[in-house]
């Protein structure tokens, strides 16, 4: 792996340093996976590399492979991983898919959990799975103030990086996340709807709908576990609102039938799509029978504690990306 390229007020960083990690994570779930007994609780993660090599001058991002980049927002370092596909030209507008780890998880445990890069490969799209900051890492921008604020800051000076540096296809631009990842997800839709197409918040996705306020409208595909002991299905009174009163809610804001189909993929599975949507969106709620807080298909819940194979989360959410770029003609 070449050294990985860093752009302006950035430094490189070896692909040794992030084969270490990739190699760590993988070993770690692999092990975990293994055990037959009840898995600990989770491990506290690795944080994210602070070596500060040689600044190189600016470049474009030309060849496919991983990146590891950092940029600066309101005088705060923001590190993420940039995924090129093999087949990347850089005459080319790709997709882009913003994948976001859960709290206290890194940019690089959710590489791992998600394979979304190695679905791009596939399927040839770019990933950038950005990194949280604060102790634990944690997306904040959910929650209403100047904290929040800071992550919307963020991702928006992303945003203005990316479509400089790589060629990025603006009507299929698309974030996911799981877990408080999810619930950041979900916060983009709302305000950032001009600019997303859709969004796959899984096992998250709830704080940010009483002040959702969209300038289109976006499609969303939800994956939720009916035992998920973190984010309860049916909501948490006074807290946590039940995942059919705020994906509704979603329905209702991109002008989708009241009464949405349902359908059984698989046994363990109810299925339900709102149609009939402006701009010829779509909202899809997956409800996992028995499901924790997990990312469908992965071999090991955030937590390390419980798995949920019958479906893969990646899969069904490209699936729903590819099927739903930005309308170009509201």
């Amino acid at each position: 792996m070449k050294p990985l390229r860093i752009q302006g007020h950035m430094h490189v960083m070896s692909g040794k340093i992030v084969s270490r990690f990739l190699l760590f994570f993988v070993l770690f779930i692999t092990a975990c996976g293994s055990q037959q007994t009840p898995a600990p609780p989770s491990p506290t993660p690795s944080p994210m590399p602070t070596d500060t090599p040689t600044p190189i001058p600016i470049q474009k991002y030309l060849d496919p492979g991983d990146y590891v980049t950092a940029i600066e927002v309101n005088n705060t370092r923001r590190w993420f991983t940039v995924h090129l596909p093999p087949d990347y030209q850089p005459d080319v507008p790709l997709p882009l898919v913003i994948n976001l780890h859960a709290v206290t998880q890194t940019a690089f445990q959710q590489e791992i959990l998600s394979g979304m890069n190695a679905k791009a490969d596939e399927e040839n799209f770019i990933v950038v799975n950005p990194q949280a900051i604060g102790a634990p890492p944690a997306w904040l921008g959910p929650i209403p103030g100047s904290a929040g604020q800071a992550d919307m800051d963020f991702f928006e000076k992303l945003l203005e990086f990316l479509q400089t540096e790589i060629r990025v296809d603006p009507n299929r631009i698309y974030a996911t996340g799981m877990s408080n990842g999810a619930t950041m997800a979900n916060r983009i839709g709302c305000d950032m709807s001009v600019t997303f197409a859709a969004i796959a918040p899984v096992a998250g996705g709830h704080v940010a709908f009483n002040r959702c306020e969209v300038e289109r409208p976006v499609s969303v595909i939800v994956f939720h576990g009916t035992d998920d002991p973190t984010i309860p299905y049916d909501g948490v009174e006074n807290d946590i609102p039940p995942v059919h009163l705020w994906v509704g809610a979603w329905a209702d804001r991109d002008g989708c039938d009241s009464t949405p189909i349902l359908s059984h993929p698989h046994t363990m599975v109810t299925k339900e799509t709102w149609g009939n949507c402006d701009e010829d969106v779509e909202v899809a709620l997956y409800t996992l029978e028995g499901g924790g807080h997990t990312w469908p298909g992965a071999p090991l819940s955030v937590t390390f504690a419980s798995s949920f194979p019958y479906i893969s989360a990646t899969d069904l959410i490209w699936e729903f990306f590819e099927a739903h770029p930005r309308s170009v003609n509201p």
